[in-house]
């Protein structure tokens, strides 16, 4: 065994030992060998899962960061419906006011004014 290496021993229960070897022959490796890689893979999953909790929390800042921003969008796009609503409310209100000055007016003059205005 290589100088770098650590030696130790576990118990495993029969039934656990007996369906390890099982797996272990089907694979044609040692029970040691299949111990290391179950180990390997054991620490690689919660080196990964370390570093996923690192990048969820990056990602849920990213997500804040993008509703701030969308609330600003939202907040700019209700200003300009409000100011598109009250242009509409003055042009109605103005049409309003050439609409009734027409009809105080004499049937060939509200036709001379349509005339007049449109050429």
């Amino acid at each position: 065994m290589a100088s770098d290496s650590k030696k130790f021993s576990i118990t495993f229960s029969l039934s656990l030992y007996d369906l390890l070897t099982k797996k272990a022959k089907s694979l044609d490796i040692t029970t040691a060998q299949a111990i290391r890689d179950a180990s390997t893979q054991w620490v690689d999953n919660q080196v990964e899962n370390s570093t996923q909790g690192v990048d969820q929390s990056k990602h849920i800042t990213d997500l804040q960061d993008q509703l701030v921003t969308k609330d600003q969008q939202i907040e700019r796009l209700q200003s300009a419906l409000d100011q598109s609503q009250q242009l509409h409310a003055m042009s109605e209100k103005r049409h309003e006011s050439e609409l009734s000055e027409i009809k105080g007016r004499s049937f060939l003059q509200r036709l001379k004014a349509v005339l007049v205005a449109n050429p």
